[in-house]
């Protein structure tokens, strides 16, 4: 019992006693009496009064610091990413972001319109959600197309989900899947890398071999799976491989694809309007095999993307070369001239960079010590990640979140409007266009610096991925 109570209630005992003592023989109380009740139950509703206010003063900190953390996020329930790839929709509507964590599960967000978040569903999340992954299956590398993503298996089988424009999930079927689906392999035949591609409804998928060919699958009307036909195919069809020659590397972009040799020559194959397979012509049917890239004299590449219309690579010294169309100043040299070969990226004093990617109309670096530029159209998104919407013909640094460091960018193929990377922490971070929630931020906000995918988010009770 408070204090103040106690002694009102003291106070209010002697009142009483004092008013009894007055008592008339007529056994009427004395108006005095009357008035010592008055003043008694006065000093006992003020002791009532400060007994409460005693009891409403702030807590301890221990308190109020308890009552902050109820809205704060869990430990993310995915863990920590290893892989992210953006995918290359030219339609802000339609985009959606996936990634792979260290327990290799898959997860994705952002527009689910044709199953392409691959959780059972066709709802949209601003979240990640967890692939439903196959009995027993682990992924080792994860690829975005458009309106569907596919990704390998430690066995080097592959199985994708989504869309099934022109087959372009490779199970023989032009019917979508909202759950992966597994790849009709060629015989004997297991898959390193992959790579899928495409914009709007023209979609297609190349992946890598053990032995050095490359398989293709899905829209052909460029030539893209450069099997020297126009032929769609729904299920892995080998490319025209050069005599003589085996890939190390494979890359898809709009319509055309891309792979290096391990010599670190280029070839590319596919739509080349714009010069974008860099041998010096261009032609708006498209080249139908592998085609050798002019190299830069004395040079080999190291890592290639395919973009938009335009195509970027690196060499061993972390040197930057693109070509292809440069109208939005996505070659990165200072121009907005077109190249049909490869021309030097102008890069910032003592750079060297260690991995590159290209959108639709913008590219992205990281340097070696793990910092991140970007340059082209900004598209009014923020896609460039400076904190502007300002566009630039030379490469611009990200503004990097506060003790990270970048070990892996993407800005995927034709995708004009985000931007993702993982962090040396195993964090995710977007940046661009959020329209339906591909940045993964548990809203639809834009951002123009990288975010947190997951930052916006409440806690989760959990999100663990399913088998099927």
């Amino acid at each position: 019992m408070c204090q103040h109570e106690s002694s009102a209630r003291y106070v209010c005992a002697v009142t009483l006693l004092l008013a009894e003592s007055k008592e008339t023989s007529q056994g009427m109380r004395h108006r005095g009496a009357i008035n010592l009740i008055i003043i008694c139950l006065l000093i006992y509703g003020f002791g009532a009064f400060a007994d409460r206010v005693v009891t409403a003063q702030p807590q301890p900190e221990i308190a109020r610091t308890q009552a902050r953390s109820i809205n704060k996020p869990a430990a993310d329930p995915w863990g920590t990413f290893t892989q992210i790839s953006t995918a290359p929709v030219n339609n802000s509507s339609y985009n959606f972001t996936c990634a792979l964590n260290s327990s290799g599960n898959a997860y994705c967000w952002g527009n689910n319109v044709s199953g392409q978040l691959g959780d059972g569903t066709n709802d949209s999340s601003s979240s990640p959600v967890a692939v439903t992954m196959p009995a027993g299956v682990t992924f080792t590398a994860i690829t975005s197309g458009n309106m569907f993503a596919c990704a390998l298996t430690s066995t080097g089988a592959a199985y994708c989900w989504g869309a099934a424009y022109h087959g372009g999930l490779g199970n023989g079927s032009t019917t979508s899947s909202n759950v992966p689906v597994a790849v009709t392999m060629p015989a004997g035949v297991t898959f390193t890398a992959i790579a899928a591609g495409g914009s709007t409804i023209i979609a297609h998928t190349c992946a890598l071999a053990s032995n050095g060919d490359v398989y293709c699958w899905g829209k052909n009307d460029y030539g893209q799976l450069g099997t020297n036909s126009n032929t769609d195919s729904t299920t892995p069809v080998v490319v025209t491989m050069p005599t003589g020659i085996t890939f190390s590397a494979i890359t898809s972009g709009y319509a055309h694809s891309c792979a290096l040799t391990s010599s670190g020559n280029a070839y590319c194959w596919g739509y080349n309007l714009r010069g974008n397979i860099g041998n010096g012509t261009t032609n708006g049917f498209g080249l139908k095999i592998p085609t050798a890239v002019t190299m830069p004299s004395g040079t080999a590449f190291t890592q290639i993307s395919a973009g938009g219309e335009h195509t970027c690579a690196l060499t061993s010294s972390g040197s930057a070369y693109c070509w292809g169309i440069n109208l939005s100043n996505q070659l990165g040299n200072g121009t907005t001239t077109n190249s049909t070969t490869p021309t030097a990226v102008t890069l910032p004093a003592s750079t060297a960079f260690a991995e590159i990617t290209t959108g639709g109309d913008h590219t992205c670096a990281l340097t070696t010590t793990g910092v991140a530029y970007c340059w082209g159209f900004s598209n009014n998104s923020g896609r460039l990640g400076n904190g502007t919407l300002n566009n630039y013909s030379t490469p611009h640094a990200v503004t990097m979140p506060a003790g990270e460091t970048f070990t892996h960018i993407d800005a995927h193929a034709g995708t004009l409007y985000h931007t993702c990377a993982i962090a040396s922490s195993g964090n995710a971070y977007c940046w661009g266009k959020n329209e339906v929630g591909q940045l993964g931020t548990c809203n639809l906000s834009d951002y123009l610096v990288p975010t947190r995918v997951g930052s916006g988010c409440a806690s989760a009770a959990t999100d663990t991925p399913t088998a099927t």
